[in-house]
């Protein structure tokens, strides 16, 4: 299921619309992630690279984890379980140039054999990725979209 919430710029650019972006940077009690996270571990960061507007960050920061997961099924059968939430903001900046920034989490499980009930599932959130403009850095941690 893909579910989009698209926002113009194109009208006037106002400061009152940015608390209605979802909250790439910080994602955590923001923004749709999958719970519970156990083992929740940082496996990757980077500061970015400050620029007159703002900062780019290639990687962002990454976490991994594992996620119980429920699956009930025939004896023999392989069974693979994955979802994935990804949130992007894109807008133009310019005649060639469309920056983004975005988050993404995913967890996934493979298992033959025995039904097994619950099941641990590893997963990979990624948040803080990309291009951020100053505008977007004013931000707090806690204003996500729609609060």
């Amino acid at each position: 299921m893909d579910y989009y919430n698209y926002t113009s710029f194109r009208d006037k650019f106002r400061p009152e619309i940015v608390p209605q972006l979802i909250e790439t940077r910080h994602p955590f009690g923001n923004e749709s992630l999958f719970l519970p996270k156990q083992n929740l571990t940082l496996t990757a960061s980077s500061s970015g690279t400050p620029n007159e507007r703002g900062y780019y960050d290639p990687d962002g920061y990454r976490y991994s984890y594992t996620i119980p997961i429920y699956a009930q099924y025939e004896n023999g059968t392989k069974v693979t379980i994955y979802s994935h939430i990804w949130g992007l903001i894109e807008w133009s900046d310019g005649f060639d140039n469309t920056p983004v920034n975005e988050y993404s989490d995913t967890y996934r499980l493979v298992v033959k054999g025995e039904p097994q009930g619950w099941m641990p599932a590893g997963g990979e959130m990624t948040a803080g990725k990309g291009i951020y403009r100053e505008w977007q850095l004013n931000a707090s941690p806690t204003s996500g979209a729609g609060k």
